[in-house]
C-alpha cells in the first residue's frame, strides 16, 4: 500500500476523497489529514507520504505555497492540487513547481480514480526501475501482495488499469492469461476469519497460479486455469481430514479476461448456493447447467401444512416442507429464491389462520418476527430450524394444547360463526375453513354444542337481530342485511318463528317506548 495525505479545509472533500479511494479499493493507506498548508508541509515531513492531495485556497498557508516547499523537500512526491477555480495561473504555477496534476473541482469519482491510477502507474513503474537496479528483491516480495491484490481487483470488477503489465512483470507472470475465476468461503463452527489469507497462499504455493486475493468478507478468489481446479478439490478434501475447515466453492469460465467480472459474478452466485445447500469442495457453472428448478405450488403445500398441524402432527407437517426443500436442493434452487418462498409460505399459512384462528394483531406480530428470523439465514440448516420452530409455534397457537383437536375445531367454528355470521356462511365453507369434510363437521358440531350447524346461525343471527331492533336505529330491511339476509321477508318469517313476534315489532316497540 501507497501512503497518501490529504489537505483541504473542508470536512466535505476530505470525506469525498476517503470515499473514492476506498470504493476503487485503491492500493492507497491515507496516513494523515489536514485542513491547511502550515498542517500539510507538518504531515509530509511527519509521514513522507506517496501521494499528497492538497486544496489550493485554505487559510494560515495556501496550497501552492505549501506544494512549493513539500516539493523541494520531497521532489519524488506526487502531488495534486484541487482548486474550484479555473485559474491559468494556478495551473502555470502547479507546473512550475513541479506538481503532478491540477485538478478543478468537482471532479467525479471516475476521473479522480483515472488520475490516482496514472500517478501510481508511474510510482510503480519508477520502483521497479529502482528496484532493477539495486536488485532490492526482499523490497520487491513485499510489494507483490498489494499489487497481486490490485491486479485481480481491476481484473474481476472491469476496471481500466494502466498497471497490468507492469503488474505481470512483477509478479512474474509471462501474460494474464486464465480461464476460470473461482471464488471459495470457508464454514464450520471453529472457523477463524483471519485463516482465508493463510489458505489462499497454501493453495497458491501448492498449484501455483499466481492471481489471487482475499476479499472483505473473507471470501477468496482464484483466477487460474481449469487444471488447477482438480489440484485444489484434493488440496480442500485433506483440509477437511486434517484442520476441520469446510469449503464451499464457485467455478465460472470465461474466454478472455476482458470477460472477467461476469464470470466473477457467477463464481460468486454459485458459491453463495453452494454454501447454503452446505455442499462442499467447488461447483463450476458448468454443472449448474446441467440443473434447472422450479418451487411447488404454495397452496397445495400450505394446505397439506395447516391440514397437519389442524390434527396435532407437527412433525408430519415439517416432514412435508423438509421433503419440498429437499427436493429444491436437488434442483440447486438459488438461495435467495428459497429463502422469499420460505417468507411467502409463511405469509400464506398466518393469512389462512389470521381472523378465523388468531387474531390480526398476534398474526402480523409473529410474521414479523418469523420473517426476519429467516431471511438472515446463511445456510439450509438454519432455514430448517427456523421453519420448524415457525411451525411448533403456529401450532401451538391454532390447536392449543389442552383440548382435542376436534373439540378445538369445533370451538373455532362457533368463534368464527360469531363473528361472520352477517355473511354468506353454509357448512360445507366453514367446514372448508377447518380441513374437515362437510359430513364429518356436522357430526362433530352437533356432538359438541348440542344443536345442529343450520340451527346453531339462525340464532345467532336472530340474537344480533334482535339487539339491532331494540337499538331503534335500523329499520327491518336494514337490520336483515347486517344478519346476512337478502329478503327482508323471509327475515321476517325466520325471527317471528323463533320468537313469536314480528320484527316490525320489536323496532316499533322500541320506538314507541323512546
Amino acid at each position: 500500500m501507497y501512503k497518501v495525505v490529504i489537505v483541504d479545509d473542508e470536512p466535505a472533500v476530505l470525506k469525498y476523497l476517503r470515499y473514492v479511494i476506498n470504493e476503487f479499493k485503491l492500493p492507497l493507506y491515507i496516513c494523515a489529514e489536514g485542513k491547511n498548508g502550515e498542517e500539510a508541509i507538518d504531515l509530509a515531513h511527519r509521514y513522507k507520504p506517496d501521494f499528497l492531495i492538497i486544496d489550493v485556497g485554505m487559510p494560515v498557508k495556501d496550497g501552492l505555497a505549501a506544494a512549493e516547499q513539500i516539493k523541494k523537500d520531497y521532489p519524488h512526491m506526487k502531488i495534486y492540487l484541487l482548486t474550484a477555480h479555473e485559474q491559468f495561473d494556478y495551473a502555470r504555477k502547479g507546473i512550475r513547481i513541479g506538481v503532478e496534476d491540477y485538478l478543478l473541482k468537482p471532479i467525479s469519482p471516475e476521473q479522480l480514480s483515472a488520475v490516482l491510477q496514472k500517478g501510481l502507474g508511474a510510482v510503480l513503474e519508477a520502483e521497479i526501475e529502482k528496484k532493477k537496479a539495486v536488485q532490492v528483491d526482499e523490497q520487491m516480495e513485499e510489494l507483490k501482495p498489494a499489487l497481486r491484490e490490485q491486479v485481480v481487483y481491476d481484473l474481476v470488477f472491469n476496471r481500466d488499469s494502466q498497471m497490468l503489465d507492469s503488474a505481470a512483470q512483477v509478479l512474474s507472470l509471462d501474460n494474464l492469461d486464465f480461464s476460470e475465476v473461482v471464488i471459495g468461503l470457508l464454514w464450520n463452527k471453529k472457523f477463524k476469519e483471519s485463516i482465508a489469507e493463510e489458505l489462499a497462499q497454501e493453495l497458491d504455493r501448492e498449484i501455483g497460479f499466481g492471481l489471487y486475493t482475499v476479499l472483505p468478507d473473507y471470501k477468496f478468489v482464484i483466477l487460474c486455469n481449469k487444471a488447477n481446479i482438480k489440484k485444489m478439490d484434493k488440496l480442500v478434501i485433506k483440509w477437511e481430514l486434517e484442520r476441520e475447515i469446510l469449503v464451499s466453492g464457485g467455478v465460472a469460465t470465461t474466454s478472455h479476461y476482458d470477460n472477467a467480472t461476469h464470470a466473477f459474478i457467477e463464481a460468486n452466485k454459485i458459491s453463495n448456493a453452494a454454501r447454503f445447500w452446505l455442499q462442499k469442495g467447488f461447483v463450476s457453472s458448468r454443472d449448474m447447467g446441467e440443473k434447472g428448478y422450479s418451487f411447488p405450488k404454495l397452496l397445495l403445500l400450505q394446505k397439506e401444512i395447516l391440514n397437519f398441524m389442524l390434527g396435532r402432527e407437527v412433525n408430519e407437517a415439517f416432514q412435508v416442507l423438509k421433503k419440498t426443500l429437499v427436493g429444491m436442493e436437488n434442483l440447486y434452487c438459488p438461495p435467495e429464491q428459497v429463502v422469499n418462498f420460505a417468507a411467502d409460505l409463511v405469509t400464506l399459512l398466518l393469512g389462512e389462520v389470521s381472523h378465523d384462528l388468531i387474531n390480526d394483531e398476534q398474526s402480523e406480530t409473529f410474521r414479523k418476527k418469523i420473517t426476519r428470523s429467516i431471511e438472515g439465514v446463511e445456510a439450509i440448516d438454519q432455514l430448517e430450524e427456523g421453519l420448524k420452530q415457525f411451525l411448533t409455534e403456529l401450532n401451538d397457537k391454532i390447536v392449543g394444547s389442552g383440548e382435542s383437536p376436534t373439540k378445538q375445531s369445533i370451538k373455532y367454528a362457533v368463534e368464527y360463526i360469531n363473528q361472520n355470521c352477517h355473511s354468506e356462511l353454509n357448512l360445507e365453507k366453514v367446514a372448508g375453513k377447518l380441513y374437515l369434510s362437510p359430513s364429518y363437521f356436522s357430526r362433530a358440531f352437533k356432538k359438541h354444542t348440542g344443536r345442529g350447524f343450520a340451527s346453531y346461525l339462525v340464532e345467532v343471527r336472530m340474537e344480533k337481530a334482535y339487539k339491532l331492533l331494540l337499538s331503534g336505529k335500523f329499520n327491518v330491511a336494514q337490520v336483515a342485511e347486517k344478519v346476512g339476509y337478502h329478503d327482508s321477508n323471509y327475515f321476517s318469517s325466520v325471527f317471528k318463528k323463533q320468537y313469536n313476534i314480528p320484527p316490525s315489532q320489536v323496532y316499533g316497540g322500541d320506538r314507541q317506548k323512546s
